[in-house]
């Protein structure tokens, strides 16, 4: 099977019996990794793969269709086994490995366009991680032969900018589909806004 859009990485999942909320959350980070790539395309002389982001985005986290509780609660079995899974499907293993790199980007060799989706995992609900985030901005700074400090003034902007969204996006991941709220994450994904709920403890992985 090819996946060629964000649409058909979306089909995929249907077809795979992902729960609503699972949709909606791979939804959810696409829209922040459209944001995303369309800002780092404008602001600096990169190249990469934009739609190969947004695909990786769509499908992150299909493992947990396999293990369903790690939707609500932290674990990381649906990492190898997303990837595992798609590949089983005759997905090329170019998209297979977001599954797996979008959880283990401190621990391997990854492109930008891995971290890119990673990125976007963490930008969707709010979530500012610096070391992250900083490995994206070493990353673009070579590629691009800009001074770092430069390349950190422009995207710790469009970073801000998508993480200040995403208070409504994990209000909107609750509303849409009528589930408790896909990751525990009040914590950083609402830190900006006074708001309580109490089942956001904590953020799963």
């Amino acid at each position: 099977m090819k996946i060629k859009t964000v649409q058909d990485a979306i089909e995929l999942l249907k077809i795979l019996n992902a729960p609503p909320r699972l949709l909606m959350h791979h939804k959810l980070v696409v829209e922040a990794a459209q944001k995303l790539v369309k800002e780092i395309k404008s602001r600096f002389n990169l190249k990469f793969d934009a739609n190969l982001v947004l695909i990786g985005a769509a499908l992150h986290d299909c493992g947990k269709i396999v293990y369903p509780q790690e939707m609500t609660g932290s674990g990381n079995q649906h990492e190898s086994t997303g990837e595992q899974m798609l590949l089983s499907k005759g997905i090329s293993p170019e998209i297979a490995r977001f599954c797996r790199t979008h959880a283990q980007w401190a621990e391997t060799d990854v492109t930008l366009e891995d971290l890119l989706v990673s990125l976007a995992d963490k930008l969707w609900k709010g979530c500012r991680d610096k070391a992250l985030e900083s490995r994206v901005i070493n990353h673009i700074a070579q590629e691009s032969n800009l001074p770092t400090c430069k390349v950190f003034v422009e995207a710790d902007l469009v970073f801000e900018t998508i993480a200040l969204e995403g208070p409504t996006r994990l209000l909107r991941s609750v509303m849409d589909t009528g589930f408790e709220p896909y990751h525990n994450s009040l914590s950083e994904g609402f830190s900006k806004i006074v708001i309580y709920i109490p089942f956001y403890t904590k953020m799963s992985r």
